[in-house]
């Protein structure tokens, strides 16, 4: 496919937070990129595309004035064989900003409650991708039942996604 923004750059790390920050991987996104529209005016801008010839979605999120960067999971670092420090080619488009990946099985656990379904529909796309990760990162089927449980039961009592730390 071609993407009609592509560049290479090096994976680094990038330390977020205060009290006990946490370092993630992280692409850049070249300073004429960055200083474009949409990335000048928008906080975070969802993509789709590649990163060493391996699928990723994510969000150029701000990381001062005129940078934003790009979280790479592990997971991806692993499979495209990729680590600090070594240059990778990124190819991406912009992607739908109220888009969720949903998990299937928590699609059908939400459309089973209609009070979850409510809450559902009120609640943010960010939120709603933050509740589908928790459920995807499970490594287990019994917490990934748990977590769907856990999710339901947040949405039936009107609470925003738990937060897991």
């Amino acid at each position: 496919m071609a993407y009609p923004y592509a560049f290479t750059t090096e994976l680094r790390t990038r330390a977020i937070g205060h009290e006990r920050p946490i370092t993630y991987r992280v692409l850049y996104l070249p300073p004429e990129l960055a200083a474009a529209e949409p990335f000048a005016s928008t906080p975070r801008v969802r993509m789709a595309g590649e990163v060493a010839e391996h699928p990723i979605r994510g969000a150029w999120q701000p990381g001062g004035p005129g940078v934003r960067f790009l979280m790479v999971s592990p997971t991806l670092c692993k499979a495209a064989r990729i680590a600090v420090g070594d240059r990778v080619e990124c190819r991406f488009a912009l992607d739908d900003p109220d888009g969720v990946e949903l998990d299937p099985d928590l699609e059908r656990a939400v459309a089973a409650s209609p009070t979850a379904t409510a809450t559902w529909a009120r609640i943010t796309p960010g939120r709603r991708r933050s509740y589908s990760a928790m459920v995807a990162s499970a490594r287990t089927a019994p917490t990934r039942g748990r977590r769907i449980r856990e999710v339901i039961e947040s949405l039936e009592a009107g609470a925003p996604p738990l937060r897991r730390r």
